[in-house]
């Protein structure tokens, strides 16, 4: 649930209006397909110690979409925490993308440029359970 006093739909709406168009459009459609119950549950998930929790495969799931390409920092937290001050999600993002990288070490990187945002890049040969169906 959202902070007292904070609205986190126009907090969504004021981090998407800032986003450029082609970082807008993918998480507005994660969201819709998210509400919907569209997204298709065997993509990011894996057992064992590579399992991920729910925010962690949100995460990976807007960065698989968009893999080699770039997404900023602000599209991420408006789409992993709308309603939460920019300065708290980047630390929450920062531990997240940790996380991330621990877990899926060996089949990931996940490249970080302070202008541009993160991207991911899957390690040569990597095919995930789910492409190979």
């Amino acid at each position: 649930m959202g902070r007292p006093g904070r609205d986190p739909i126009r907090a969504l709406e004021a981090a998407i209006e800032a986003m450029p168009p082609e970082e807008a459009v993918p998480v507005l459609m994660y969201l819709v397909r998210e509400l919907a119950g569209q997204v298709d549950e065997a993509v990011g998930r894996w057992s064992g110690p590579r399992r991920l929790t729910g925010t962690e495969r949100a995460l990976f799931l807007i960065l698989y979409r968009r893999e080699g390409r770039f997404v900023a920092r602000e599209s991420l937290l408006a789409a992993l925490w709308p309603d939460r001050p920019e300065a708290g999600g980047a630390n929450l993002l920062t531990a997240y993308l940790s996380r991330l990288r621990t877990k899926l070490r060996g089949l990931i990187e996940i490249d970080c440029d302070p202008w541009s945002g993160w991207t991911l890049r899957r390690m040569p040969g990597v095919v995930f359970p789910w492409e190979d169906a």
